[in-house]
């Protein structure tokens, strides 16, 4: 059985794993800097913010990338984003032991 703080280990370690994401706009994939990262206990959240200025236009895909540039998680979507708002988009995981 893993120990709550072997648990909190490896949210750690999955936060320092993944420092940057990607979108697609109109297209075109884009690289961006997480906005960003929240580790509580064995939880993790990774925050992909677009502000008012960035990512105007048809929005497909949001990916979070792993420290050798590889594609650890995505969210496809299909929103239209306008200058007028700023739109943040969460990744969220949680370590936890299957027992089977």
């Amino acid at each position: 059985m893993i120990t709550q703080s072997g648990l909190e280990r490896l949210a750690r370690a999955l936060d320092d794993l993944l420092p940057s994401g990607t979108y697609t706009v109109d297209g075109a994939k884009k690289p961006i800097a997480l906005r960003r990262s929240i580790v509580e206990g064995n939880k993790v959240k990774k925050h992909i913010y677009l502000s008012d200025i960035e990512g105007n236009g048809r929005l497909t895909r949001f990916e979070l990338l792993d420290d050798e540039g590889n594609v650890f998680a995505f969210k496809d979507d299909d929103k239209q984003k306008t200058s007028r708002k700023g739109l943040l988009i969460s990744f969220e995981f949680t370590i936890q032991e299957v027992n089977s």
